[in-house]
């Protein structure tokens, strides 16, 4: 009976080994997938002249939303509760649909719909039930790699600066140059030395500024947390760098703005630009929308006006701010719920938390899916905010399952 029982234990590691992988490797898809279709696309359009790419865009989705639910069928992911959770948000945008008139005709959109069928199924069947995350950084930059690729070809062949959309590449990208920096700091190797360059490079000459200040941020936050668990010759090391670094910049400090003028000059980069005309965190365009939604929370009294519910109250596509997007749709009461919530998983997972994959995947992927929605973008009608939720959701809650499988 011993034996049978521990035959049946290796069985059900290995069987659920094999379902991590799959469900890491389809997330993985789903994050390159934006890269992806700009590289397509943007060929499809400047070397064979196509108007529009809409079909293709749609067949692929497609294909890979068969894909990935082939997997979900294999590892038995298709169960009760998890059906029931996703007709309960579906559930939430039908509500919003029956009770907020003016927000109609947004819920029915061909990005909402991408959204109740594409996103939502594959966060609450896939991306919930990983289970060990320790696999991500190998699985993560071999697809980094690709992304990497992709982006330098786009930019130097395909003449993305023409065609494609510089924030929609950077933020597209940023996800996979992160994991690159923490794979070559877990492990590191030249390989992923020159990835991060490239993909740094990338984001440089073509990216918005956000990108940068984010990857930033996440390289600084990730050095201070893992500082006092390096060796005194590592540390030392450390310090002499940013030494030699900090004086080559003091000495030579007229040669190198030069160089970086006349580099911002011939590659038209945005984020150098911005630099040199002190305008790295200006934005005269939001500022004009934030006074907007200021007036329209100081008059909202307790009023819910439903999901979109701030396209109503600025004169702009959307807010470009999750707290006042929050706020404006759902009011002060249930707008702060939400928001609370959210910080909760990132306090919880990041701070607190005392294992290091969960505060180094709640890093990775706070920093490259969810800040840009304090400066860019609108989180009810792109994908990968509701993939960020339940990536926090799981991190926070699976915590025991981790340890376990970590032990065994």
């Amino acid at each position: 009976m011993k034996i049978v029982s521990e035959s049946a234990c290796t069985h059900k590691r290995r069987f659920d080994e094999k379902r991590n992988i799959a469900y890491l490797k389809s997330l993985s898809w789903v994050l390159l997938l934006s890269v992806f279709l700009d590289f397509i696309n943007t060929i499809l359009k400047v070397k064979f002249g196509m108007s529009s790419t809409t079909q293709i865009t749609l067949s692929i989705y497609i294909v890979l939303l068969l894909a990935i639910y082939i997997q979900v069928f294999k590892y038995r992911g298709f169960t009760v509760n998890r059906v029931g959770i996703y007709l309960l948000v579906l559930l939430f945008f039908f509500l919003n649909y029956i009770l907020f008139e003016n927000s109609r005709s947004y819920l029915s959109e061909t990005n909402m719909m991408l959204v109740y069928f594409y996103y939502i199924p594959i966060s609450i069947f896939v991306v919930a039930q990983i289970d060990n995350w320790s696999y991500a950084s190998e699985i993560f930059q071999k697809f980094s790699y690709l992304s990497i690729i992709l982006g330098s070809i786009g930019i130097t062949l395909v003449d993305y600066s023409n065609s494609l959309n510089y924030m929609e590449f950077s933020y597209s990208i940023l996800p996979f140059i992160v994991f690159i920096y923490y794979s070559f700091r877990r492990k590191p190797k030249l390989i992923n030395f020159i990835a991060f360059l490239v993909g740094f490079a990338n984001v440089l000459v073509f990216g918005a500024r956000a990108p940068i200040l984010f990857l930033v941020l996440f390289i600084i936050m990730y050095e201070i947390i893992h500082f006092k668990a390096r060796g005194k010759f590592t540390i030392v090391i450390f310090l002499i760098l940013g030494s030699t670094v900090i004086l080559t910049i003091f000495v030579f400090n007229d040669a190198l703005t030069n160089l970086l003028m006349q580099f911002a000059e011939s590659s038209n980069s945005r984020f150098l630009t911005k630099i040199f005309n002190n305008q790295l965190i200006e934005s005269q365009g939001r500022d004009v929308i934030y006074t907007e939604a200021n007036y329209a929370l100081e008059n909202m009294g307790l009023e819910i006006y439903g999901v979109f519910g701030d396209r109503q109250l600025v004169s702009a596509i959307y807010v470009h701010n999750i707290i006042y997007e929050f706020l404006l749709s759902f009011g002060y009461l249930l707008g702060s719920i939400f928001l609370l919530i959210i910080l909760y998983l990132i306090v919880r997972t990041i701070l607190l938390s005392k294992i290091e994959i969960i505060k180094n995947m709640a890093m990775i992927f706070t920093v490259a899916l969810f800040l840009r929605y304090f400066i860019s973008g609108s989180f009810v009608i792109e994908g990968n905010f509701y993939i960020y939720i339940a990536i926090m959701l799981n991190l926070c809650f699976k915590t025991g399952e981790i340890v376990k499988n970590e032990k065994s």
